[in-house]
Parts: C-alpha cells; structure tokens; sequence
C-alpha cells in the first residue's frame, strides 16, 4: 500500500516504470489500491497464464511495466524503478549518472521492501 500511496500522486511524470513481480503479481496491489476503473483494466489486461495455471500474469497497465529487472543491466528499460534490494542494488544506483533514490519502504520486521529510483 505505502508503496502505491507514494507512486500513484507521481504516475504522470515518467513514461515508463517498471515494478517488479518479485512478490508475486503486483499489478492486484497496484489496482486494489489506486481503486483502478474495472473498465479500464479489462481494455487492457492481457493475462499470461502461468506455468501453475493461476489467474495469470499482467505485465502492463498503462505506463507501468510489471517486470523483472536488474540494474545496472536493465537501467535504460524505464523513468521509475520500483523493486526490492536484489533488483535495485543501492551500491549500482550510487555509481549511475541520472539515478536518484527516491524512497524506501520496510516490512514491518525493518528489513527493506522496496526501493524506488528515479533515472534521467
């Protein structure tokens, strides 16, 4: 929620974003609570049925691109990053010209969720 809180006031600015499936389908969160038009979903939503045959996988609504990545290899794939440690490596960020974090959010037990990172 905190992370869709924080993201959705900024969705605009970046033409792309890429959030990571890392916890699994994302996308759920981001359509529960940014309270997402049904309607416009269902014109979008093309879901990719899963090797486990669940409800399927969105990989785009809107600009945003539910993905996995890894910087710095992915670095140029989107505006606005949105991913755990293991996607977005604080000590790559540092070192990448245009790259500003932009927050982070923590489980409950202090160990980091998310990082978001802006690259221009």
């Amino acid at each position: 929620r905190e992370v869709v809180n924080f993201v959705a006031p900024i969705v605009k600015n970046y033409d792309k974003i890429a959030f990571t499936q890392k916890y699994g389908q994302s996308y759920i969160y981001w359509l529960f609570y940014t309270k997402y038009d049904p309607g416009n979903y269902q014109s979008q939503a093309h879901l990719i049925e899963s090797q486990s045959g669940d409800v399927g996988q969105v990989t785009q609504i809107d600009n945003i691109e539910f993905r996995d990545f890894h910087w710095p290899s992915d670095v140029n794939i989107a505006s606005l990053f949105i991913g755990n440690d293991l996607d977005l490596p604080m000590r790559f960020i540092e070192q990448t010209s245009g790259a500003r974090l932009l927050r982070e959010i923590y489980f409950s037990n202090g160990q980091l969720a998310f990082r978001i990172v802006e690259k221009k």
